[in-house]
């Protein structure tokens, strides 16, 4: 598995204070999997090692991938609620996530912890961004260190996940490219970053972290069109943080959730965002829930 840390590399001019390593969960139901997180282990890093991150959020996922289903993991950062969901039981996973970088550690995660990211399902990005004809190009590459599976028990339910799939693409209300600002060299703020089109939030903690963000250039995909194309299984759960753009992915997804009515779970980072959704949604029956808040941002199911 190359360029697994494709952004974090510290080349150039780029220095990276604390390069991310293999790191194992010591705690809770996700114990032996291993995640590649920054050494130091500050804030969030620190919290998945112990077991310890997002806890509400992480009892739905649990409660969800234990019935099974397909989960659509929607802004996927490094994988966790991928695994996650795999390791609790969960069948399938979609996973979408737009920076390079991130979708790269996203596959080596999932070998990692010998997850069947399956050859035959595998999106390597290559046809989304031909298809939108745009051309991907990160800003470093490096040989990464090798990936051997983690030693970690067997899944929960016993029952062998289907298929892994990793798009590399962001999900709007429009097919067609788009221009994705991320932070490519800290592998935390790489989580935030967003689609200039469509996100961002104007708060003075993302002010900071935009500041020293980069331009690449990604397809964009409506999750309708994007679904019906490559026929994907139909969802039972969607994880949604996508740093403002959650109006822009609901819109693309219209049809999809209107037929099969999925449980959503969403980081709603802006007022506006807030009442978009909400419009979205409550014409197609759902309603509300607020779980918890991160960083001051409630996570909210949608049912």
């Amino acid at each position: 598995m190359k360029n697994v840390l494709r952004w974090m590399s510290g080349k150039g001019s780029r220095s990276v204070l604390h390069p991310p390593i293999w790191t194992p969960v010591r705690a809770g139901p996700l114990a032996g999997c291993e995640f590649f997180l920054p050494q130091g282990l500050k804030g969030w890093a620190g919290r998945i090692a112990r077991g310890e991150y997002e806890p509400d959020l992480c009892k739905e996922i649990t409660a969800l991938a234990m019935q099974g289903g397909t989960l659509y993991d929607i802004g996927a950062h490094i994988g966790f609620f991928s695994c996650s969901w795999l390791k609790l039981g969960g069948a399938c996973v979609e996973c979408f996530e737009p920076a390079p970088g991130n979708a790269e550690v996203v596959r080596a995660t999932l070998v990692r912890n010998a997850l069947p990211l399956s050859a035959c399902l595998a999106g390597d990005g290559q046809a989304e961004r031909s298809a939108s004809k745009v051309r991907v190009t990160p800003p470093d590459t490096y040989t990464a260190p090798p990936v051997r599976a983690a030693h970690i028990e067997p899944r929960a339910q016993g029952a062998q996940a289907k298929a892994v799939r990793v798009h590399e693409l962001a999900l709007g209300d429009r097919d067609g490219d788009g221009t994705l600002m991320v932070n490519a060299g800290n592998l935390g703020k790489s989580s935030m970053a967003y689609l200039r089109e469509t996100g961002g939030i104007d708060t003075e903690r993302e002010g900071k972290v935009y500041a020293q963000a980069e331009e690449v250039k990604v397809a964009v995909r409506k999750l309708d069109t994007y679904a019906r194309e490559h026929q994907l299984v139909p969802p039972s759960a969607m994880k949604i943080d996508v740093e403002g753009a959650e109006a822009a992915v609901l819109a693309g997804a219209q049809e999809l959730l209107a037929a099969y009515k999925p449980v959503l779970l969403m980081e709603i980072h802006t007022i506006d965002a807030a009442l978009d959704c909400a419009a979205h949604l409550t014409r197609l029956g759902y309603r509300s829930r607020t779980l918890t808040h991160t960083a001051g941002m409630p996570v909210v199911r949608w049912d």
